[in-house]
């Protein structure tokens, strides 16, 4: 509901033309803001407003006012109530201004604070998107090198495992010239020994086939001994076996004489055995 608006022209009439000594209480300055009434900052600002334009129309009514006193023949008495308005007025003028700036300051406060809480949610909500985004990064700079470590784990792997066939390859090559190096001295070894294994070797040949030799004359003198004594015996046993005869004259006893019989031929010699190869003396 909109109250209707007093001048303050009129009100300074009414005041003026109170009687003196009247306990008919004079209308208030700005009757429509009440200071108690003053409850939101849009008629707490409406309140400021007409306070202040009252101030200014009520300057130039006291100037009024004081100019008309001066002019009575009761000078003093007409200065006086003329205070004793302005400071009615003032008084009222202040309690509307009091009333409305706390409304206002208390709207300006919850403001601030509505304010600050806005902006202090706002930097929470920054803060925390900040805290986000830098877990992001440190998430994803803890999988970079999550992943930068794999892969030095893989490169230093394969370095080492390049590093152990190197080792390994080494030790081959190495072993190979160590065998070859034996396999050289061992060929050199044999090449100075070679002269004297031949020449002992001929004497091993030498000494079996005079060993051999001996061997077959011993069997053939054997053979032929034993051959001997068959003859002696078949000899002495046809001696035996035949009656006695008159003694035959010279003649006929040459010409009756028994032919001996034939000796068995004695067995061949075993043959010698072969001399065994020379071993072929190898430069390598």
């Amino acid at each position: 509901m909109t109250r209707r608006r007093v001048p303050v022209a009129v009100l300074v009439a009414a005041l003026s033309l109170a009687a003196p000594g009247s306990r008919a209480a004079p209308p208030p300055l700005l009757p429509e803001f009440d200071p108690a009434g003053i409850r939101d900052v849009e008629r707490a600002r409406e309140a400021l407003a007409a306070v202040e334009r009252a101030r200014g129309e009520l300057k130039l009514e006291w100037q009024r006012r004081e100019a008309e006193c001066h002019r009575k023949i009761l000078v003093n008495p007409c200065l006086s109530d003329l205070a004793g308005e302005r400071r009615a007025a003032d008084h009222r003028l202040r309690q509307i201004e009091v009333a409305a700036r706390g409304v206002v300051r208390e709207h300006d406060a919850l403001e601030r604070s509505r304010l600050e809480a806005e902006r202090q949610a706002t930097r929470t909500a920054e803060d925390a998107k900040a805290a986000r985004e830098r877990e992001a990064r440190g998430a994803a700079r803890e999988d970079r090198e999550a992943q930068q470590a794999e892969k030095a784990g893989q490169r230093e792997a394969r370095d080492a495992s390049r590093e152990e066939r190197a080792a390994r390859e080494e030790a081959r090559r190495k072993a190979r010239e160590e065998e070859a190096a034996r396999r050289q001295a061992e060929a050199e070894r044999k090449a100075r020994e070679a002269p004297a294994n031949a020449a002992a070797y001929e004497e091993r040949v030498r000494a079996q086939e005079a060993r051999a030799a001996e061997r077959a004359r011993k069997a053939q003198e054997r053979q032929e001994a034993a051959a001997r004594r068959t003859q002696e015996r078949q000899a002495a046993a046809a001696a035996r076996t035949q009656p006695a005869k008159p003694a035959p004259g010279p003649e006929e006893g040459a010409a009756a004489a028994p032919t001996p019989p034939a000796v068995p031929a004695a067995p061949p010699a075993p043959a010698s055995p072969a001399a065994p190869a020379k071993p072929a003396v190898s430069g390598n």
